[in-house]
């Protein structure tokens, strides 16, 4: 296992100290291990939540989709409407 030093503030070495005071742990790094350890369940957790409300975010655009409801969009034919309503107003002041 490797070593790794890090600072904690005052108030983080009491929190450290009493969980190991108490038996729950056997020293102040089973203490940061498990911390860790939950802190990354919940940035998974995180995550999936964020992922899912993403997924329910999109499911009327893929349903509008499923039912055929949807225009046809390229950059190519975004790029010729704007040509022609360039060219419209173009035309309509040299008249």
């Amino acid at each position: 296992m490797q070593t790794m030093n890090v600072s904690l503030t005052p108030e983080l070495i009491k929190i450290v100290q009493s969980k190991v005071e108490s038996g729950l742990y056997g020293n102040a790094s089973e203490v940061v291990r498990e911390a860790i350890r939950q802190m990354d369940g919940l940035d998974a957790l995180a995550y999936e939540a964020k992922l899912e409300r993403l997924r329910k975010l999109l499911e009327p655009g893929l349903a509008d989709v499923a039912a055929g409801r949807f225009a046809d969009y390229s950059l190519d034919k975004l790029k010729r409407k704007l040509d022609a309503k360039r060219d419209a107003g173009e035309n309509r002041e040299n008249a």
